[in-house]
């Protein structure tokens, strides 16, 4: 019940903040005002019917704003809208409390939503006496006189002051016993409950209203738990104010002036008159479409996700789609049932031949019943065979049917459109532009484009951390931006699409971009590369320091970004999600962040393909292009073999070079590539056979097993047999490898141990320049050593030879430093090589990280400068 209180007020604020947003940039809408109304309306029902009356009393107060705007008597304003916000924002913190928060939450907020609603209450109160003093008068007023109830309000104010006081005496009683806590809330809350009911009927609001905070207050405090704090000062503070309340009514006078203003006779006065403006005849105009949000503020017919178990949901989702594989395999037990009426004929033939040739034999009477009881038989088990495979088509389609749709209706739920977490971005984009007095303009492009709901929410808090810091550092002033001619207004887009089985999130201003040579020059300052390195930094490389923990290129910290915080957030979420991030940024032109993942790794569409008699799966999202190719095509050329495609020239290599297995490649006939590709670079692999596409419900390999080169996961095929889903990252690394030392046409061997004495050492970092300088330094030293991209790759590496000492990188796309040495220590055969672990990271805590991980010493990439890294290399292993 709780969660579906929580979803459903999380729909109604994100409509409200939604509306609001539209709202102000077009005040005359009335449907968007019907919209904010109702929304506010049905945000009031859930707060009372869950019992949080401090909430619903909020959501009625903008209602009231809302109906007040209906009918003419509060013009809105740009200032109205930061109240209504502040509103919604405060209301926001109901769906992220936990069920046992709940009670405690409006105790510690009970002094801003009363002041909230009071704010609200005081602009509708505002609105109708401008509203009334814009109103045309045909008479005078006429003064008369009332008498006071005046016996009636002494015994208010007595009676009133006589319950205050011994709610204070109990309050009193409560903090000095804690135990008589339930009891004493059971023996206030009676006479707080005659108090609204006697404030009713002398018509005294403000004493009724605070009795209904105090109430309020006394729900909130668990009667069962210990005496909350702020409490008794909450209960106190609500006293004071009643009790100033009654205090004001001694000075008011004994006669009352009201001032009756009759109905005028004349009929009333058209809108304009009451909105101060002329009256005119108004066209009829369409509802303007809220472009982030449709049909959240039009008509009642709401279609808000209902919030499912991930556990209970991924076990259906498996469930749906072995259902799926296994319904394909009864399409075998037809072809089975297909033989036997194909048997049977043969065998209703045979009987007809035999009871032709005893037809021929006159003494034959008896065996020619028997043949034909046979006959008969036959005949009629026929006919059942013939019904009994009408009935299994029927029913397999029907089934097949069913099945499909159980699975994609599964998988469309795991999927949510990309706005439903992207209500917040346009108020922050909103809320920081004013603060910093800029001028920007939010877009939202791909809106409606599916992703996985795991991923959508994941994504949420990185992408407020880099809307900030466009806000604040890529977006120019508007003196700047006047200085460069760009348009007054800037723009922040960010689109959601799919490409090629990913999705691809991006995040683009036109602000003044990123100085590639101020970042350049800010890492040599912090000491993080040499001067020789830095200068060999390609822009790529550059913009990749900027996802470092504190590296920020912002010439000053701010309170609202700079600090380098949400692109280290970006980078964690992106090696998580098995995606990448990646930065282009044009000088004086703006700057785009390309997020680049998975749309879902749940099923994938893959090409099966044979190698050396066992069936393996690549994803089609992977894939170029699949080709058959000649032999006299393949080229040679300094031991590395390729084929021209177009003006390419592509490298060729066998599957089973890349498995470990006897490489043979056909001397004629057409030879089956696949052409796999890693930005844009491709490889052809050679494979022996195609079988075709298939869906694939991934499964993840038994952790015992370790990472298994070259292999991401495995599957069952249709036919109830195994497939395993190749790893084409690690595919590629290994290709890089074979042509790199020229092994390509001779099988992939293990490695063995060098027997000359020479130290042999693995680096491991996914920076080409890191690489190469390491090994540059490590064989000057004397040292054989072996290079991996990442972890994955140094994982498999190590499994593919012998080595002294490895040395690896922290941060790495697929598997970082930490796990790859984690797996070396959990593995005997490995976890008595030592480990050097080089890193930008210099903080106290990565220093902790890494010695905890099980590495032997942990150097910032600054040692590079001097002899210490080799020095560190030799003390390990001389």
């Amino acid at each position: 019940m709780f969660q579906i209180f929580r979803q459903e007020v999380d729909t109604h604020l994100s409509a409200l903040q939604d509306g609001l947003l539209n709202w102000e940039n077009n005040f005359s809408d009335e449907a968007l005002v019907k919209g904010l109304m109702r929304a506010a309306h049905s945000m009031k029902g859930a707060a009372g019917i869950f019992g949080m009356d401090n909430a619903k009393h909020l959501a009625h107060a903008m209602e009231d704003f809302f109906v007040s705007v209906q009918k003419g008597e509060t013009e809105p304003a740009s200032q109205d809208i930061d109240m209504l916000l502040a509103a919604v924002d405060m209301l926001l913190e109901i769906p992220k409390l936990a069920e046992s928060e709940l009670t405690k939450w409006p105790i510690g907020r009970m002094d801003e939503l009363v002041s909230l609603q009071n704010e609200i209450k005081a602009r509708i109160a505002k609105g109708k006496t401008t509203a009334a003093n814009q109103i045309v008068q045909t008479e005078q007023p006429e003064t008369i006189t009332a008498k006071p109830q005046s016996g009636v309000m002494g015994m208010f104010k007595s009676e009133t002051r006589s319950r205050v006081k011994k709610i204070r005496e109990t309050l009193v009683n409560i903090q000095e016993i804690p135990t008589a806590l339930a009891k004493g809330i059971d023996a206030i809350r009676p006479s707080v409950e005659a108090m609204v009911n006697l404030a009713g009927i002398v018509n005294q609001e403000a004493t009724a209203e605070n009795a209904k905070r105090l109430i309020a207050l006394l729900a909130a405090q668990n009667k069962e738990k210990p005496l909350d704090p702020n409490f008794l000062k909450a209960a106190n503070d609500i006293l004071d104010e009643i009790e100033s309340t009654l205090s004001a009514l001694e000075t008011e006078p004994s006669i009352t002036e009201i001032s009756e203003k009759p109905k005028p006779i004349v009929p009333p006065a058209p809108k304009g008159v009451f909105s101060g403006r002329s009256a005119q005849v108004q066209k009829a105009r369409m509802p303007t479409p809220n472009p982030f949000r449709k049909n959240s503020l039009q008509g009642t017919d709401y279609d808000f996700p209902i919030r499912v178990s991930a556990k209970s949901l991924n076990k259906i989702m498996a469930l749906a789609a072995e259902s799926m594989i296994e319904v394909k395999r009864l399409s075998g037990f037809r072809d089975g049932l297909l033989k036997l009426k194909q048997f049977q004929n043969n065998l209703s033939l045979i009987i007809n031949n035999s009871l032709e040739s005893y037809y021929a034999q006159s003494d034959a009477n008896l065996l020619l019943h028997s043949f034909k009881t046979i006959h008969d038989n036959v005949e009629k088990y026929r006919g059942i065979i013939r019904d009994q495979l009408d009935g299994y088509d029927s029913l397999l389609k029907d089934y097949t049917g069913r099945t499909n749709h159980l699975y994609h209706e599964v998988l469309f739920s795991r999927m949510r459109p990309f706005v439903d977490r992207a209500h917040a971005f346009p108020r922050l984009v909103r809320d920081t532009s004013r603060l910093l007095g800029k001028k920007i303009r939010f877009e939202l492009i791909g809106e409606r484009t599916p992703v996985d709901r795991e991923i959508l929410e994941k994504l949420e808090s990185p992408i407020n951390h880099m809307l900030r810091n466009a806000c604040d550092h890529g977006i120019e002033s508007p003196a700047e931006r006047a200085k460069t001619d760009k348009p007054e207004v800037a723009t922040i887009q960010i689109e959601a699409r799919h490409n090629a089985g990913m999705l691809l999130v991006e995040i683009r201003d036109d602000g003044h971009g990123i100085d590639a040579e101020k970042i350049r020059k800010r890492i040599l300052d912090k000491g993080l590369v040499t001067p020789e390195m830095a200068e060999t930094l390609t822009q790529d490389e550059v913009m990749e320091f900027l996802f470092l923990p504190g590296f920020s290129s912002a010439e000053k910290v701010t309170e609202i970004s700079g600090r380098g915080v949400g692109l280290d957030v970006v980078n964690n979420l992106m090696q998580e999600l098995g995606g990448t991030a990646k930065i282009k940024s044009e000088l004086g032109n703006g700057t785009s962040i390309m997020l680049r993942m998975p749309i879902t790794r749940s099923v994938i569409r893959t090409l099966l393909i044979g190698i050396d008699g066992e069936c393996y799966a690549i994803p089609l999202s992977r894939i170029d292009r699949t080709l058959r190719i000649q032999h006299d095509q393949i080229l040679a050329m300094e031991n590395h073999q390729y084929f021209h495609l177009g003006d390419q020239n592509i490298g060729v290599v066998s599957a089973r070079e890349v498995l470990g297995l006897e490489s043979v490649i056909p001397s004629e006939g057409n030879i089956p590539v696949v052409l796999i590709g890693k930005d844009d670079l491709l490889y052809a692999i050679i494979v022996d056979q195609f079988l075709g596409e298939t869906d694939l419900a991934v499964r993840p390999l038994d952790r015992r097993l370790g990472k298994v080169p070259c292999v991401s996961a495995a599957a069952l095929t249709e036919d109830g047999g195994p497939v395993l889903i190749m790893d084409i990252d690690d595919l590629i690394n290994n290709i890089d490898k074979l042509l790199s030392k020229g092994k390509l046409g001779t099988p992939l061997k293990s490695k063995k141990a060098d027997t000359s004495g020479v130290k042999k050492v693995l680096v491991v970092d996914d920076s080409a320049t890191v690489r190469e300088t390491e090994r540059q330094i490590l064989e000057q030293a004397g040292f054989v050593v072996e290079v991996a991209q990442d972890g994955v790759d140094g994982w498999n590496t190590l499994r593919l030879g012998k080595f002294n000492l490895v040395v690896t990188d922290v941060d790495m796309p697929r598997m970082n430093g930490y796990e790859f040495v984690s797996l070396m220590r959990d593995d005997p055969e490995y976890k008595n090589i030592p480990v050097i672990m080089i890193s930008y990271k210099d903080r106290e805590e990565d220093y902790q990280k890494g010695l905890k991980s099980g590495v032997n010493l942990y150097l910032t990439k600054s040692s590079f400068r001097d002899d210490s890294f080799i020095k560190a290399v030799k003390e390990l292993i001389l």
